[in-house]
């Protein structure tokens, strides 16, 4: 199944971001996670995503990515992972008019856990 996460909003002073899941995904293994940019929601690009050290890797071929020709990323949850296993990760991101260099980001962030939930 696909789950799907909206970036709704961003403040670039505190450098966050909100979205429309709240502060956890639950999913099944096997599950493809899609994070979509929501119309005016301020944010330019994500430029990664990383796993958060000590946190369970969930995503099969390690981090999620960049969907060709979009700014949208996506990464596949394990098959075989164990349920009620959870992963805190984050998104380095750049604001609507921000100076997106490679060198100057606007914020990186702790984005919403994913957590395996049998029967989701």
């Amino acid at each position: 199944m696909d789950r799907k996460i909206t970036i709704t909003g961003s403040d670039r002073v505190k450098k966050t971001l909100t979205y429309d899941i709240g502060e956890e995904l639950n999913a099944a293994a096997g599950d493809q996670v899609t994070w979509v940019l929501g119309d005016g929601c301020g944010v330019a690009a994500i430029t990664a995503i990383t796993k958060q050290p000590g946190s369970a890797d969930l995503f099969v071929g390690g981090e999620p990515k960049q969907l060709p020709n979009s700014t949208s990323w996506e990464g596949t949850l394990n098959p075989s992972d164990n349920f009620n296993e959870v992963e805190s990760y984050s998104i380095t991101w750049c604001s609507v008019g921000g100076a997106w260099n490679g060198a100057n980001v606007c914020g990186i962030v702790t984005d919403p856990k994913i957590r395996i939930s049998l029967g989701q």
